[in-house]
């Protein structure tokens, strides 16, 4: 009999050990289940963040895209408005070597005498005739 109460006595131990390892096992299955939860809860957070932050970003690229255009355009314009003043500044040269030419001629023909007097322009006569005195 005292074996039996032995065997009984350690029947009582492995199943005090065995509800208690269980127990135990059920407890650090719980921990792990909520940290899942929390992990799973965290991932769902961060994949929000990344799509909220996808399209700002892309809200913003948007107006720099727009930007970037506007500017290439505004460089083509400098460029074409620099060839227009060029081709302006050449053409005044033009008109201002015609307009000395008809300047020219004007003054050449208020010289001229129909009556049969000969008349001389002497330009730059005062000049040359203070070269002649000194």
């Amino acid at each position: 009999m005292e074996m039996e109460t032995s065997d009984s006595s350690s029947k009582v131990t492995t199943v005090s050990s065995t509800t208690s390892d269980t127990e135990k096992l059920s407890e650090d299955l719980q921990n792990f289940h909520e940290m899942i939860d929390l992990l799973s809860s965290v991932i769902h957070t961060l994949n929000d963040d990344v799509i909220r932050l996808s399209s700002e970003s892309l809200q913003e690229a948007q107006p720099l895209e727009m930007a970037d255009k506007l500017l290439s355009t505004i460089k083509i314009s400098m460029e074409e408005s620099n060839n227009v003043l060029s081709a302006m500044n050449t053409n005044l040269m033009l008109l201002e070597q015609d307009l000395s030419s008809l300047k020219q001629n004007y003054e050449d023909h208020q010289v001229t005498s129909y009556d049969g007097t000969l008349i001389w322009k002497i330009t730059r006569f005062q000049e040359k005739m203070s070269k002649n005195i000194r």
